[in-house]
């Protein structure tokens, strides 16, 4: 006879309940594996790290032979800085427009593609558009709770921005950039200072003797990208010119 215990539904109900469990825990394994804050990073890092290497035609193959089976990105923005270390400006000018269009679900990386397509517009000579990109990436990464390494793409913006303006002799705005970048702890900080007490140095001296007899902090954060070996677009000083 049935029970009046109450306790034989449970049975079916705790089946119910297994299999919802199941069946969370698969879509969420699906998502991690579709999100390219996991998947992205494991599918381009080792792109990224012949990049940093400095073996850019193996990390441009590699990076190419990962798109035939999976994109995000982070892996557009990799292959954009491979092209620039090959010298193909309209290669990496359309997989940066590529990056931005994709961009829009992963706030953490709309920094970094801007970033990126400002150097790329600049390689190819296209200035003001540099520009009005780094303008935007240095935006993005001021947001409230950026975390460090996001906030390195803006510092790289910010730096390639105060080069540029050196180099158009726009003097008291590359100053205000690199007073700017000075207060951190990083490369693009000791660069900053570097050239801070260059342009200080012919007015005002005193100042320029206090930049350089700044500590120098070790960086715990490295550069926003790779050394590309592109001339005018180093991510901060050279070793030679730091030297």
């Amino acid at each position: 006879m049935p029970s009046d215990s109450g306790h034989a539904p449970q049975r079916p109900l705790a089946a119910l309940l297994s299999v919802a469990l199941v069946l969370v825990l698969a879509w969420a394994v699906v998502r991690a594996l579709n999100d390219t804050g996991q998947a992205g990073r494991f599918s381009t890092a080792p792109g990224e790290a012949l990049l940093r290497e400095g073996r850019y035609s193996e990390a441009v193959a590699l990076l190419e032979r990962t798109l035939t089976t999976f994109d995000s990105p982070q892996l557009r923005i990799a292959l954009s800085q491979g092209y620039m270390a090959r010298r193909d400006a309209d290669r990496a000018e359309r997989q940066a427009h590529i990056a931005l269009d994709r961009v829009g679900r992963y706030p953490q990386l709309i920094p970094a593609a801007w970033t990126q397509m400002g150097r790329a517009l600049a390689f190819a000579g296209r200035e003001d558009e540099a520009l009005d990109a780094w303008a935007r990436a240095i935006e993005e990464a001021s947001l409230p709770g950026t975390p460090a390494e996001v906030e390195a793409q803006g510092r790289s913006a910010l730096w390639h921005r105060a080069m540029a303006r050196w180099a158009a002799g726009e003097w008291d705005a590359a100053r205000a950039d690199l007073e700017t970048l000075a207060r951190g702890g990083d490369v693009y900080a000791q660069s900053a200072r570097l050239k801070g007490a260059q342009l200080l140095a012919p007015d005002e001296p005193q100042a320029a003797g206090q930049l350089l007899a700044s500590p120098v902090v070790t960086p715990t954060v490295r550069p926003a990208a790779p050394d590309l070996n592109v001339p005018g677009l180093s991510e901060g000083l050279e070793p030679e010119q730091a030297g």
